[in-house]
């Protein structure tokens, strides 16, 4: 159960499963989108430093997410 708040019925390990083509296409999609961005501004960007810490925080989140998560 969902810490016992709805979808009573639907457990953690069903909910992953049903979600995981979302996840690969949210993934593909940011990918495809953020590097032509990146390559964009990419002197600009190279000196931002909330850029710098959003790509340390997805480097991080995405291996804890397909280990740990899993």
């Amino acid at each position: 159960m969902l810490l016992g708040l709805g979808m009573r019925r639907v457990s953690v390990a069903e909910l992953a499963t049903e979600f995981r083509p979302w996840t690969w296409a949210a993934l593909a999609f940011m990918f495809l989108t953020g590097i032509p961005m990146f390559l964009s501004e990419a002197v600009r960007m190279s000196f931002s430093s909330p850029f710098f810490v959003e790509t340390i925080l997805l480097s991080a989140a995405l291996p804890i997410h397909f280990t740990i998560h899993r």
